[in-house]
């Protein structure tokens, strides 16, 4: 009867994080929210918030999910935007494959230019079009320690991105991970090819005309707390110096929230925090605007270090 006795017990225990693990995870997902940022025309994308990482959701076979999502911005310009996002994951045994496709038709009000947030929903507002696809495969080398390469795509018309690639490759190591807490880094290398918009291009600190080749380490550090099954915290941080110049730098910070509704459906809360230490300048005006081909000097528009923003997603998860 004692042993009975006891094996319940070490069953209640087992069913749920210790108190003192929840807390440290919480407090360190609290601290690292106000840390970093990486602006509006870095390519930072972050899959690690779509990945099965705790030990419990890593299992073989296909999983992913398809939202919808309405996000606010506000800084470079205030945007509101409405579009689908989808996830695939595919895990069998050593291999996984992860894939995330993002589409957002935005309402644009450029501050500089006398536009309020009130404004957004005027029929006069300009729409744009923003869109990308990551694709990434892990091998797990050893137990705790994966392999990784990866290659993504993107277009954004409302930092007059007209297409931006890179292909990059390196390891990703478990620091911990159990059934409630898991801590991940990452360091990978990758190369960038990056073209802006030529006609409304001024300038850009570090680059060299609106077409550029970026060589970069991409360092990132993703914690991830499941202190319920109806509730899950992810925050992933980003650090991006170029290779050959080190101040150079594309810094983001993600922190998600996920409440299940049901087995399938949830509530998504996104804060994100973007930082680019040289971003570039565009001229504002209207090309007949221009005389002689000059950009006017109230026109010239130099695209803030920092952007805010909270997306909210209706999820379904498979």
């Amino acid at each position: 009867m004692r042993e009975r006795g006891r094996k319940h017990r070490d069953r209640r225990a087992s069913a749920r994080p210790p108190l003192a693990r929840s807390v440290a995870a919480l407090c360190l997902l609290g601290l690292l929210s106000p840390l970093t940022a990486a602006n509006a025309n870095a390519s930072i994308v972050n899959i690690e918030a779509s990945r099965p990482s705790l030990d419990k959701e890593r299992t073989n076979g296909v999983s992913g999910s398809l939202s919808v999502d309405l996000s606010f911005n506000a800084g470079n310009v205030n945007t509101l935007n409405l579009g689908p996002r989808g996830a695939f994951n595919y895990i069998h045994n050593r291999h996984s494959v992860y894939t995330l496709a993002d589409y957002r038709l935005a309402a644009k009000t450029d501050p500089k230019s006398g536009g309020t947030l009130s404004q957004l929903g005027d029929a006069d507002s300009r729409f744009l079009h923003r869109g990308l696809g990551h694709l990434r495969y892990s091998y797990e080398i050893m137990k705790s320690v994966f392999g990784e390469a990866y290659v993504q795509a993107s277009a954004d018309e409302i930092i007059l991105l007209r297409s931006r690639l890179l292909l990059g490759a390196g390891p990703r190591l478990t620091v911990y991970d159990d059934r409630y807490f898991g801590a991940y880094l990452g360091l990978s290398y990758y190369a960038e090819r990056e073209n802006l918009d030529a006609e409304d291009f001024l300038a850009q600190p570090t680059g060299d005309g609106n077409l550029n080749w970026w060589h970069r380490i991409s360092t990132y550090l993703t914690l991830r707390l499941r202190p319920t099954e109806q509730l899950l915290l992810t925050s992933i941080t980003y650090v991006q110096p170029r290779v050959d110049f080190l101040p150079d730098l594309y810094v983001l910070n993600e922190n998600v929230l996920e409440l299940a509704i049901s087995e399938h459906l949830a509530l998504r809360l996104t804060m994100t925090i973007r930082f680019d230490s040289a971003p570039p300048t565009y001229c504002t005006a209207k090309p007949e605007d221009r005389l002689g081909g000059e950009c006017p000097q109230d026109d010239i528009y130099t695209v803030r270090a920092v952007d805010i923003g909270l997306t909210n997603a209706l999820t379904v998860n498979f």
